[in-house]
């Protein structure tokens, strides 16, 4: 599976494609670190789509089924990474890893069903499991964070994904 990395430079878009693995293997390493020392070039991505321009339209390649949750706002590093530990013993968290402020959390699900019901879903359970709110955010193919550096990210390619109803419902 591939995730969607934009790279914003003089307010142009560009988007390239890597493979999950690679793009944990890029937290690891300081990739988005070193890149980010630019003032000009910042890079974003996408975990619930593979993007690509075609003719100059930006396009949806595939739907990945992955959601993204944040936890925004904390105190300092320490508490990150008391959130981080307790998501990352979370049966859904495929990927959990440092923010760049270092005052974030991102939390990568699976799912199958409908987008906006497991994002309900998941919301309800990691606010509820993890003690705290996770960021109420607009559960879109679109929706991205910027990329960071995390020595050590949390990633389980075998986590469970959560299943929804492909109806809308009401309440999570």
């Amino acid at each position: 599976m591939k995730v969607t990395v934009i790279n914003t430079e003089k307010s142009e878009k560009r988007y390239t494609r890597v493979e999950l693995d690679e793009f944990v293997a890029q937290l690891r390493d300081g990739t988005y670190r070193q890149e980010n020392t630019t003032r000009d070039a910042r890079k974003e991505v996408c975990f619930a789509a593979e993007w690509q321009k075609q003719k100059g339209e930006l396009k949806a390649r595939t739907d990945n089924h992955l959601i993204l949750l944040s936890l925004e706002n904390l105190r300092d590093l320490v508490t990150v990474r008391e959130y981080k530990e307790m998501a990352n013993r979370q049966l859904y968290t495929l990927l959990c890893f440092i923010g760049d402020d270092g005052h974030s959390l991102h939390i990568v699900c699976r799912y199958t069903g409908l987008l906006l019901n497991a994002y309900r879903k998941l919301h309800y359970i990691y606010s509820t499991q993890l003690g705290t709110q996770v960021a109420d955010h607009e559960p879109t193919l679109a929706a991205c964070c910027k990329a960071s550096y995390d020595p050590q990210p949390y990633y389980n390619p075998e986590a469970l994904a959560i299943t929804v109803s492909d109806e809308p419902e009401d309440t999570p």
